[in-house]
This record gives C-alpha cells, structure tokens and sequence, in this order.
C-alpha cells in the first residue's frame, strides 16, 4: 500500500519516540538502604529501577526516612533517593543523585550530615513546641488567675468588703452579718439579693477552707 511521505514521517517521529522513552529493566537485585550515612543499613531487594527510580521491597517500608541512599554493589550503583510512595512492604523512590561506588565515602558523608541536619531541626521544632504548649499552659493559668480573681472582687463588694484588702474567716462572719441584717427578708429586704448574698457568703467560706487545707497540706 503506497504511504505518503507526510504519513512516513509521522510513523518515524512516533517511533524515535518511543525508543527515547525511559527503559525500565524489571529484575531483582540485593540493595542497602543507608538512612544517616552510617549504621543505619537496612537490606532490601531491587524489583525494578530505571533512570529516574525504582522500586523497593523491605519488611516494614513504613519505618524508613523520607530520604536515604540505595546502594546496588552488583550494579556499582550508589544512589541519593526520595521516596516517593510507601505500602506495607514496598517503596517507591526518585533518584535526586546517581554515583557510582568510588563516590560511595563522599556520598555517605554528604548523607550523614544532612541526617544530622534534620535530626537538629526536628530536635529544635520539639523544642520549639514544648516551650509553646507551656506558654499557653501558663496563659492558661494567669487567665484563670484573673477570672477568679475577678469574681472574688465582684463577691467581696456584694459583702460589702474592699476587694483590695487581704480577709480572714472572722473579716468575712463580720460582713455577712452586717449585710445581713439589712438584706434580710424580715427586714424588708428583698429575697432573691438576699439569698444572693447567702449564696456568695458560702461560696468564700468554702473557698477560704480549701485555701486553707491546701496551705496546711503544703506546709506538712
């Protein structure tokens, strides 16, 4: 059948094509994943690798850093990978640098320091997350602080006391009976500000007890 040279030429481009794409030769092979550059070495079996990755098998992939180096010494290949996907048992890498095994020393020690790099960040983004979760924690606190202090400041003034005057159990009996006497239903006071008060008074005791314990406590 005749083919026009238009149609010849797009038959040849589509081939030139296909023969540039990347070969991917699927066979297994004994690896080592070097994760900081030193005795971090795992064993690992090479299912297929082509210019740009491979794929990986090892028992427990979930385990392994983000970044390491795969080193195939049948293949004299030592290579600086990124992972790329992660199953149970099996990785898939991106080679960000390809050597071979004269470069093996200068790129395990490239390895082991950027290991230690990332070792120190992390170290460093712990820190910086405890000493944050303790300044909110000690937010927290004054916060709570302020509240109580706050409404102890609202109860003392109900009582008729200055919020800005240290008190004891007695200073407090005092005030009660004093506001009292003029609060009291029976003396033409109204009920709700009247329990109000009574209401409040209890609360301070109570609180003036515990307060009281806890020092106790602390002192034994």
């Amino acid at each position: 059948m005749f083919t026009s040279s238009v149609r010849r030429g797009r038959q040849a481009a589509q081939k030139r094509h296909v023969d540039r794409r990347e070969e991917r030769v699927e066979k297994t092979k004994a690896a080592t994943i070097c994760v900081d550059g030193a005795e971090m070495n795992f064993p690992c079996t090479v299912r297929d690798i082509h210019s740009s990755g491979a794929r990986l098998s090892i028992v427990n992939a979930q385990g392994i850093a983000d970044s390491f180096l795969l080193i195939v010494r049948s293949d004299d290949l030592i290579a600086r990978c990124k992972v790329a996907w992660r199953k149970s048992n099996e990785i898939g890498v991106r080679f960000a640098r390809i050597g071979d095994l004269a470069e093996e020393t200068r790129m395990k020690a490239e390895q082991h320091a950027a290991f230690n790099l990332a070792i120190r960040q992390q170290n460093q983004r712990l820190e910086q997350d405890r000493q944050q979760a303790e300044q909110e924690a000690q937010e927290q606190l004054q916060a709570q602080a302020l509240r109580v202090a706050r409404i102890n400041a609202a109860r003392m003034q109900i009582m008729g006391m200055d919020p800005t005057q240290p008190y004891t159990m007695d200073d407090l009996k005092r005030a009660y009976r004093h506001q009292a006497m003029n609060r009291h239903p029976d003396q033409g006071g109204d009920p709700v500000e009247f329990q109000q008060l009574t209401d409040i008074f209890n609360l301070m005791v109570q609180a003036m007890e515990t307060r009281e314990q806890d020092a106790g406590g602390a002192a034994a």
